[in-house]
């Protein structure tokens, strides 16, 4: 897909864009993008099924009742499905930050963090140092920031939700 000769570039010169081709993966200005948007595709259908399941959780009867009071669909939307939806969007920040903490498999399958460490990750530069330049007690102590990190999203989600359950 992103090779000089993939379905992108084929494309786009099937379309007469040919001058808009480009070694995706191979530059270092869009590598990092080239790379999200796989990362992008794998999360977007959990993530809209966690929307669809907090859209299906709010009731009805305020929707019917902003009517009533003469609420708009803009009125509507900022007042009650935004505010309804606030506990969904903890929940898929913090899904989307953990699962951004293990998506070494994506980018260590297309770049390897290259070019140039454009497209580095935390995981792949722990991976990198460990096992590649063999400082085994650096990528270690990487490791453990990056289980503190993913720590210290879910614990803030806790707190939260707990906060809130009160």
């Amino acid at each position: 897909m992103y090779q000089p000769d993939g379905l992108i570039n084929k494309t786009m010169s099937g379309l007469g864009l040919g001058s808009l081709t480009h070694p995706w993966l191979a530059d270092q200005d869009t590598a990092l993008y080239a790379v999200i948007v796989p990362a992008l595709w794998r999360q977007i259908g959990y993530v809209m099924v966690l929307y669809l399941a907090g859209l299906k959780g709010i009731d009805p009867m305020l929707y019917e009742a902003a009517k009533v009071d003469g609420a708009g669909r803009w009125q509507q939307l900022r007042h009650i499905t935004l505010p309804q939806l606030r506990p969904v969007n903890a929940v898929v920040l913090s899904v989307i930050i953990i699962d951004s903490l293990r998506s070494f498999d994506v980018v260590w399958a297309l770049t390897r963090g290259g070019p140039y460490h454009s497209s580095e990750l935390l995981s792949t530069y722990m991976y990198s140092t460990a096992f590649q330049s063999l400082r085994l007690g650096y990528g270690s102590a990487l490791a453990v920031v990056i289980f503190l990190l993913a720590f210290g999203v879910i614990a803030s989600y806790l707190v939260r939700a707990f906060k809130e359950a009160d």
